[in-house]
């Protein structure tokens, strides 16, 4: 349900977090309730383009919602097109199809980066493997070696299998 703002509060500020970008329009969820906005001109020449995530502040012109302001991001993703992401899920299927380590390294290193914390859940851990108990992870720019536990769940039992 989307809320078009009476202008009982017409000029005045409300803030929020952006949950859905479509369009042009971006859907604002505040204490009043989800507010659908445009966003002003001036972010187009700042060449800054509001983003899913972004705590943002919003005016009412008449019964539209504008973005007047976007506060700072603590970290921005660009596929998703994403901000302020504090945790990731990274999922990927032991076999059928095999991992792909290099593609995990990347958006290990994309979380890392980004100072998102990462959570690897590995599926189809039902079929025989052999165990991955520690995904041991070095960055191209550093000498530094990073582990990472990984929890292996079996859905298929909804049980632990081994961490």
């Amino acid at each position: 349900v989307y809320y078009r703002y009476e202008s009982k509060k017409d000029g005045g500020t409300m803030k929020g977090k952006i949950i859905k970008g479509i369009g042009g329009f971006y859907y604002i969820k505040t204490e009043e309730g989800l507010i659908e906005c445009k966003a002003r001109g001036k972010f187009r020449h700042r060449d800054m383009k509001p983003m899913v995530g972004d705590d943002v502040e919003i005016t009412f012109e008449g019964s539209k919602g504008v973005i007047e302001n976007i506060y700072d991001r603590s970290s921005e993703l660009i596929r998703p097109t994403v901000a302020n992401v504090t945790q990731a899920f990274v999922v990927f299927s032991i076999k059928n199809p095999d991992i792909n380590f290099d593609l995990l390294n990347r958006f290990l290193v994309l979380c890392e980066h980004n100072n998102i914390h990462a959570i690897v859940c590995l599926n189809k851990v039902d079929l025989p493997i052999p165990p991955v108990p520690v995904i041991i992870i070095r960055f191209p720019t550093s000498s530094r070696l990073f582990t990472l536990p990984v929890s292996i769940v079996c859905l298929l039992h909804n049980t632990p299998m081994h961490s």
